[in-house]
């Protein structure tokens, strides 16, 4: 028989990259791309309905599920979209 199927949404390094940052002083203004749109997101906030970001550092960020599950590190790529 075939390997069960995980169950759950698939993971989030799989739909969007961490591609850039802004840093104003005050925050860092993340910015994020699922190779079709580049949006941005500070940390607390969700982005495009589905991912919440909650924490951006100087070379990754943790981004999470707008219900809190799948969280994981994004690393800083700069190059979203590379061989797709």
């Amino acid at each position: 028989p075939p390997p069960p199927q995980p169950i759950g949404p698939p993971a989030i390094g799989t739909l969007v990259k961490f591609i850039g940052i802004v840093d104003t002083g005050k925050e860092r203004i993340g910015a994020f791309s699922d190779c079709r749109t580049t949006f941005s997101g500070r940390e607390g906030e969700i982005m495009e309905g589905r991912f919440r970001v909650v924490r951006i550092g100087v070379e990754s960020a943790v981004v999470e599920y707008a219900d809190g599950q799948g969280r994981t590190t994004l690393p800083l790529n700069g190059q979203a979209c590379v061989g797709k």
